[in-house]
């Protein structure tokens, strides 16, 4: 027995019933550090309890040693099983168990947990520490989030200050567009019938500074409503509205345009034909193009430009070639920005450029999400394109140009109607000069009581914005039923947007906007007349 008590790995006591020591092995005495002559058989395990309570081996023994012998004597008298750690002067943990004999008496086994304990404490130290760090974690998100909120907060209040200030921007520029533009719009119509008239004569210092005048006004009108194009586009509440047609009257429309610069300035414009049709917005694509065409007309001294298209893959490159200077290494992102031109064409003497145009082109491209790119070389002139979807239909149905229609407007009738003084004084001396019988007049009442002819007239020309809150529809649709019959009517206004060009047109009529340019008047003018 003793010699299978010394291969067990932990320390082994026998007591008998009487409580005295029977058996043990020596790993309890090298647990307990015991003397040599200290165990025996039948050795009363009450003096084992008291030579280690002197030694502090009993952890419960410093205030009372008797009284902490006499509670382990009676936890083995009670012949019930206990277990309980000690921790020993020695540094050793111990975990002690007792087990009753059926007969009396204990066995007890006493085992190292040292290490054991050693590292269950480490794992509680460690998750202790975890949770003063996830709870310190915790603090600190609740900061941050506590932060963020009033980041937002702030961040709303600031975008719905910025939207009320964008709004009454956007107001004040139509607002002031609007009234700017009518005088502009009257001086242009006056200067355009007095260049009519200076034009047979023989001054030619008259003529230069109607001309000077002329582009002073072009250049004011073009700056305001550049300014409003700009400001629509940052508002974001334009809306796209894409459709599939052909790329052809687009081109037509735009070289007409732009062909009296063209022979004014001694330049050569051609329009290669196109038979693609292509998806896209109709009025954004017509405003890039036309931006591109202006500057190619206005920086090109001498030789021609060129408006094509070529086939990409699933894309219509649409391009206008110049024969001008080109464009610098230095100049070649700066021109994109607002009220930035080029430095060759700073200091030309040509028509004044503002250098809004490739700033609107890059915002509808952006927009549309047309690819935009150029091409230039110092001294040979730049080549602008803009990547538009090529329509899914694939139509190659050849859209023929537009003739030019070449109908004089003498004899036409025309009845005028603005609230403005100085726009119908204007209007009817530039009228007077194409030879029409002009009416021009202030509102639905003078029209109808001073239009002397039977008949009604062959075209009305009408501002949209009349008093007392009636409108240029309103007018219109009266003097229809008046004359039981549909009239022939450009309105004409300084509200540029879509939303009034497409009332305009969805009630049959067409629509200019202020300030009106004279080629353009006469050109619709006459397509309206033929039509008739």
């Amino acid at each position: 027995l003793q010699i299978t008590l010394e291969t067990v790995p932990q320390g082994i006591s026998v007591v008998d019933a009487n409580l005295n020591l029977v058996a043990w092995n020596q790993r309890y005495v090298d647990l307990f550090n015991f003397p040599e002559r200290l165990l025996y058989v039948g050795c009363p395990i009450a003096r084992i309890y008291q030579y280690n309570a002197e030694r502090g081996y009993l952890q419960d023994a410093d205030a009372d040693i008797d009284a902490a012998i006499t509670r382990r004597l009676s936890l083995l008298q009670g012949a019930q099983p206990y277990r309980l750690e000690r921790n020993l002067p020695n540094g050793l943990v111990v975990e002690i168990c007792g087990t009753p004999m059926a007969n009396g008496g204990y066995v007890t086994t006493y085992t190292d947990i040292s290490e054991y304990r050693a590292i269950f404490n480490e794992l509680e130290s460690a998750k202790a520490q975890l949770e003063e760090r996830v709870a310190a974690r915790t603090s600190e998100l609740e900061a941050v989030n506590d932060s963020l909120a009033e980041e937002n907060a702030t961040r709303a209040r600031i975008e719905r200050e910025l939207n009320a200030v964008y709004a009454s921007k956007n107001r004040f520029l139509a607002s002031a567009s609007h009234d700017l533009l009518q005088p502009i719009n009257a001086a242009r119509l006056f200067t355009a019938a007095l260049a009519h008239k200076v034009e047979a004569s023989d001054n030619d210092s008259l003529r230069d500074e109607v001309s000077h005048i002329d582009e002073a006004l072009a250049s004011a009108e073009t700056l305001i409503t550049s300014l409003r194009e700009i400001s629509r586009l940052d508002s974001g509440r334009l809306q796209v509205k894409r459709e599939e047609f052909p790329v052809q009257g687009l081109l037509d429309t735009l070289g007409r345009e732009f062909s009296a610069i063209a022979e004014r300035t001694g330049l050569r414009l051609r329009v290669a034909p196109c038979s693609e049709w292509v998806y896209s917005d109709k009025h954004l694509l017509r405003r890039i193009i036309q931006n591109l065409l202006g500057n190619a007309l206005r920086y090109t001294p001498e030789g021609k430009v060129l408006l094509g298209c070529r086939r990409r893959g699933e894309y219509l490159a649409i391009q206008v070639l110049d024969t001008g200077p080109g464009i610098a290494e230095a100049d070649r992102q700066r021109i994109f920005e607002e009220f930035e031109r080029a430095a060759e064409a700073a200091h030309r003497e040509t028509e004044g450029g503002l250098g809004l145009g490739l700033s609107i082109v890059r915002r509808i491209s952006a927009m549309l999400g047309h690819a935009m790119e150029f091409t230039t070389q110092e001294g040979h002139g730049t080549v602008f394109t803009i990547n538009v979807p090529i329509s899914s239909a694939r139509r190659q149905k050849r859209v023929a140009p537009a003739n030019v229609v070449h109908s004089e407007l003498a004899g036409l009738r025309v009845l005028c109607v603005d609230n403005e003084a100085a726009i119908r004084a204007g209007m009817q001396s530039l009228l007077s000069q194409w030879e029409c019988q002009t009416l021009a007049v202030a509102s639905l009442r003078e029209a109808l009581s001073q239009w002397r002819q039977p008949e009604p007239p062959d075209l009305v020309l009408v501002d949209y914005h009349l008093d007392h809150g009636e409108t240029g529809l309103d007018l219109l649709n009266a003097l229809s039923v008046h004359w039981e019959q549909s009239l022939r009517a450009i309105v004409i206004s300084a509200d540029n947007d879509d939303a009034l060009r497409n009332r305009v047109r969805e009630a049959g009529y067409r629509f200019l906007a202020k300030p009106v340019k004279p080629a353009a008047l006469r050109s619709l003018m006459r397509t309206l007349a033929v039509r008739r």
